[in-house]
């Protein structure tokens, strides 16, 4: 099974609400507007839900960053794996 759907059933079953997007370009999310797409992009509405997510990561020993507004951060064309 791709790990992306795996991830995304692990998330449903403890945040059904939570959106989890696959391929989303980082240019939208950074203040240069510059980045390829990152393998799952999620938003969490709060700490709670966040912290579920990292253990949800942590569980699966998937790779993940946490970008905050996207200021100064620079992601390269061919994306972010994770």
């Amino acid at each position: 099974m791709d790990w992306t759907i795996q991830f995304d059933e692990a998330v449903s079953r403890y945040l059904p609400d939570l959106e989890v997007v696959c391929d989303e370009p980082m240019s939208r999310h950074t203040t240069f507007r510059t980045g390829g797409p990152a393998d799952i992009y999620i938003e969490p509405s709060c700490a709670e839900e966040l912290k579920q997510v990292l253990d949800i990561c942590r569980e699966e020993n998937l790779a993940y960053t946490i970008i905050g507004n996207g200021s100064n951060l620079l992601v390269g064309d061919k994306g972010y794996r994770g």
